[in-house]
């Protein structure tokens, strides 16, 4: 419940109002939020009509949500699936992955540079995890 919170103030170094989104697995979403349709851009605000997920729920019970089908992304949909198997939840947290007043991360090491800062906990890069 607090993760929307805690990316604002130690990653982000933003107000705390700022909303996220989600991406959440595509044959999941209509059960969710309500969506009929692909969303794979994050281009589109729907309601949440579930309860549970207030890390990516902004103030008006709105989330602007990305659509994932596993043969778009296979590793970050098997991350996700793992996560809806251990918790009932088809979706994670989803920002541009940037610091305070820094660029959108581009490369590897812009990454490793950022997750070195030690406010994220656990980098994934393809198959490789780097934990703190």
């Amino acid at each position: 419940p607090t993760m929307k919170d805690f990316i604002n103030a130690k990653v982000k170094n933003r107000e705390w109002f700022r909303p996220f989104g989600a991406t959440v697995l595509k044959e999941h979403s209509s059960d969710w939020f309500d969506n009929t349709e692909d969303s794979p851009y994050m281009l589109y605000t729907y309601n949440l009509i579930k309860e549970g997920v207030p890390a990516v729920t902004h103030v008006d019970n709105t989330c602007r949500i990305q659509t994932l089908d596993r043969n778009t992304n296979p590793l970050f949909y098997d991350i996700i699936e793992e996560f809806y198997k251990q918790t009932g939840v088809p979706m994670l947290l989803n920002t541009s992955l940037n610091g305070y007043d820094e660029p959108i991360v581009e490369t590897p090491q812009d990454a490793i540079n950022l997750h070195s800062k030690g406010n994220i906990d656990i980098l994934i890069l393809g198959k490789r995890m780097i934990d703190v």
